[in-house]
């Protein structure tokens, strides 16, 4: 939830679209659903806020307003959908993202310890 348009109501962010306060899709951005999701002011350079929408093949911020992708990075190719945003250093304005990729780790065999 966020003020994603600016007119001081808040609006339903979820998966990869965006309902208005009026109950309308302000947007859907044809991405598919993300594993995570973060709204909020992102990167202070830019007006409004940013949607950060990690997932299994992408990770990327969006404009809340418009579902806009503002840069984007492919995956490792493995479970990329856990991750976080937010200001964890001082140093550094806006958020950092931080991703925790889980490559699939195989099935024991019955009987055999997992290492």
């Amino acid at each position: 939830m966020g003020d994603a348009d600016g007119d001081g109501k808040d609006e339903i962010v979820y998966g990869a679209a965006a309902i208005d306060d009026n109950g309308k899709l302000l947007w859907r951005s044809g991405l598919g659903h993300g594993d995570s999701l973060h709204v909020g002011d992102l990167i202070p350079s830019r007006a409004g806020l940013e949607v950060y929408r990690p997932s299994e093949s992408t990770s990327q911020p969006t404009d809340a307003r418009t579902g806009a992708v503002i840069w984007s990075h492919p995956s490792c190719g493995c479970d990329n959908g856990r991750a976080v945003a937010g200001d964890v250093y001082a140093g550094s304005a806006g958020a950092h993202r931080l991703l925790g990729a889980a490559q699939q780790k195989p099935t024991p065999r019955p009987g055999r310890a997992r290492r």
